[in-house]
């Protein structure tokens, strides 16, 4: 089923002046940059030496960070999106592949609290630790 948190998603105004606050403590470096899939807005993906990410999503819109969503790995999709929506998890998007990070991706919600599932293809640049 879900195996790990992968990453925590954060909403913020501007996302190179996070990239900057989170990298500059030297535990986090950035994987990648890219546009997200649902809202076209630049991203962020940072991580720690052990895999453990945060997303960055910016929003000029906002005037402070914002938490968005938590993020899981999993090794069967399918199987880990049946069992959340039987435990009362309503799907919101997905599944859908996420090309830039070389995964397959859906969006779940259940009191207010939105996560996301993900199942990773080899060679996916967000799996890269140091």
């Amino acid at each position: 089923m879900l195996s790990r948190i992968d990453h925590v998603a954060l909403e913020v105004p501007n996302i190179d002046a996070y990239i900057s606050v989170f990298t500059e403590t030297n535990g986090l470096k950035l994987i990648r940059k890219g546009v997200a899939t649902a809202t076209g807005r630049q991203i962020a993906m940072l991580g720690d030496r052990l895999g453990t990410k945060i997303e960055l999503i910016e929003n000029p819109e906002c005037d402070a960070i914002r938490f968005l969503h938590v993020a899981f790995a999993t090794n069967d999709l399918a199987c880990a999106l049946a069992t959340s929506e039987a435990s009362g998890w309503a799907l919101v998007r997905g599944p859908s592949e996420i090309a830039a990070a070389k995964a397959h991706s859906a969006f779940l919600i259940k009191n207010n609290v939105e996560i996301q599932l993900l199942e990773y293809q080899p060679g996916s640049p967000d799996l890269a630790t140091w």
